[in-house]
């Protein structure tokens, strides 16, 4: 099967390489769970779902959608957005040597839309895209210079006209079972010296469940972008959580 970040032809199953058999992915369907094995590329590196390429990519979205939508309104409860904001705005802060321009920032799969929050306080105007918004608008009061978006009306009426100066995608590329599809469109509107960062999970039998669909390493980040003209500047692994942070720029 092919690649979903390089588009190589093949692979190799993970308990060919000796790797522990907990990689599998549990998909919960009509007779239960079924187990499907983790691929590995041997071009990239990058390690998937055998059922990927099969995948209903619109029920599937439908399904994160859902999973967003349950997972953010159970920890919706902000008792002080503004505090949270305060938090969150440290990830900005760390990247914030990699900014050249502030005008505009998209952040892809917002979730609360706490980043973006504190994105407007660094840019002109910051953009929260996700599968649903109604939980980003309904957790507090943003700024005037952010607004919510759902993903795909996005898409089709303002991404032709933009141009990014940050995109961020901070735990979203494992979620993607054809990541060029999602991103490609907008990594291609990145402006000239604009940056694109974020996190993703290592591959850890925690991280392996339903909703994550790759996993990546450096280079597989550098495959997956570089035909973008993106190439990086920064790499971080938070080996404890399994965790690695990036930043790519576009020449």
């Amino acid at each position: 099967m092919l690649c979903p970040v390089c588009r190589s032809l093949g692979g190799l199953g993970l308990d060919m390489l000796g790797v522990s058999s907990d990689f599998y992915r549990n998909i919960k369907g009509e007779n239960g769970v079924d187990k499907k094995k983790m691929i590995l590329c041997g071009k990239c590196h990058a390690v998937f779902g055998s059922d990927i390429a099969f995948m209903n990519l619109a029920a599937d979205a439908e399904s994160q959608a859902v999973v967003n939508q349950d997972y953010y309104v159970r920890s919706a409860e902000i008792d002080n957005i503004d505090g949270k904001v305060d938090d969150i705005y440290a990830i900005i802060s760390s990247f914030d040597r990699f900014f050249r321009k502030s005008e505009t920032f998209i952040e892809l799969g917002c979730g609360l839309g706490l980043l973006s929050r504190a994105a407007a306080r660094r840019f002109s105007h910051a953009i929260g895209l996700d599968l649903e918004v109604l939980t980003a608008r309904g957790v507090g009061a943003f700024p005037g210079n952010s607004e919510f978006i759902q993903h795909n009306e996005f898409v089709s009426t303002r991404l032709p006209q933009t141009s990014i100066d940050a995109l961020v995608a901070w735990h979203v590329l494992e979620h993607l079972p054809d990541p060029h599809a999602v991103i490609g469109p907008f990594l291609d509107k990145i402006a000239k010296d604009g940056i694109f960062f974020g996190q993703i999970p290592l591959l850890k039998s925690e991280h392996v469940i339903t909703a994550h669909h790759v996993f990546y390493r450096v280079e597989t980040l550098i495959a997956l972008l570089n035909p973008y003209g993106l190439e990086p500047v920064y790499f971080e692994k938070d080996e404890s959580n399994g965790f690695l942070s990036f930043c790519f720029r576009k020449y």
